[in-house]
């Protein structure tokens, strides 16, 4: 498998501290840089079948991400989602 994208995404919760809307703020602001023009063309594609797409996201307890919220915002392929202990929660916050 060959890799041709990687982009970034920030999302927060700061009122609420969920981990599931701060993950989709994450993966849309990663999606709406992301361009993927030429893929079609590269890969010598008819559609996006056989497009593969890992998304990986990082908050402080992963087990509360909903991942079934994250797949939509992938516009294109199959899409697989990672979520790993990371990100950071404030103290003070709830």
């Amino acid at each position: 498998m060959k890799r041709f994208a990687i982009e970034l995404g920030y999302g927060a919760d700061l009122h609420g501290a969920d981990m599931t809307k701060a993950a989709v703020r994450a993966v849309r602001d990663a999606m709406s840089r992301v361009c993927l023009a030429g893929l079609v063309e590269i890969l010598n594609l008819k559609d996006f079948q056989g497009v593969h797409v890992h998304v990986q996201v990082a908050v402080p307890v992963p087990e509360a991400v909903d991942v079934s919220a994250l797949v939509p915002l992938v516009p294109i392929g199959t899409v697989e989602v990672s979520v790993v202990p990371g990100g950071l929660r404030t103290p003070g916050l709830l």
